[in-house]
């Protein structure tokens, strides 16, 4: 299995052997290849994107128009997404029209192609551009009169932190949560009589009905015969 990376470094032709290594020190015996690969491509500015999917929730439905709230934050951003094809988990899709001003900023309007329900959940899939960091540190000591301790390389952070003792930093976004979601009751099924008439006996509604008295079967008494007992 192959996979890709960019990096900003020297110029190199194509089809160059690349070795990465995780570290190197005095205090390890050996040392770890991280990776090994070929250069392919050189350019001067790579387009690299990832993937990001925003998500919303309707607030009002009107039969195949719906407001949708929380996938964006400001009018401008609505403005810069018209036109957008958006798609509900039902699969149900749909496009951006206009920001509204009523409700939350970032609110917006969208047509779908059929009615959606108050609990689909509406989502937009885009790109977002990632800019590589243009930081290269050539070395150009031999390396070879010390061997490993007569050059001394940069350390990772995690390296650094495990020295000092420091504390790993932990976003409070990115602490994991109980999801909590709210049971959905949904409306019992009602038919009109004159379709529950003309279907088949098989495919009608067999519903108990309460009854306000209690029935023979709850009255009745059990008597055991001695072998029962």
């Amino acid at each position: 299995m192959h996979c890709h990376a960019t990096f900003y470094g020297h110029q190199v032709p194509p089809n160059t052997g690349i070795l990465a290594i995780q570290k190197i020190s005095g205090n390890i015996p050996g040392f770890r290849i991280a990776a090994t690969g070929v250069a392919l491509e050189l350019n001067e500015s790579f387009e690299i994107v990832k993937k990001l999917k925003l998500v919303g929730t309707p607030t009002k439905i009107y039969k195949n128009t719906a407001f949708i709230s929380g996938m964006f934050n400001s009018d401008l951003e609505v403005s810069r997404f018209e036109g957008a094809s958006i798609k509900t988990v039902s699969g149900i899709r749909g496009q951006v029209k206009k920001a509204i001003r009523e409700g939350q900023p970032g609110s917006f309007r969208a047509t779908f192609e059929d009615k959606i329900l108050k609990s689909d959940i509406v989502f937009c899939r885009t790109w977002m551009p990632v800019d590589v960091k243009k930081y290269y540190n050539p070395v150009t000591s031999s390396l070879s009169k010390g061997g490993s301790e007569g050059w001394r390389g940069m350390k990772p952070k995690a390296q650094l932190q495990i020295e000092t003792q420091t504390p790993i930093e932990v976003k409070p976004d990115s602490i994991y949560k109980p999801i909590e979601r709210p049971e959905k009751k949904f409306n019992k099924l009602f038919i009109p009589k004159r379709l529950e008439e003309a279907l088949p006996y098989a495919s009608k509604p067999k519903e108990e009905r309460k009854r306000k008295k209690k029935s023979y079967v709850s009255k009745r008494a059990v008597v055991m015969d001695a072998s029962e007992k």
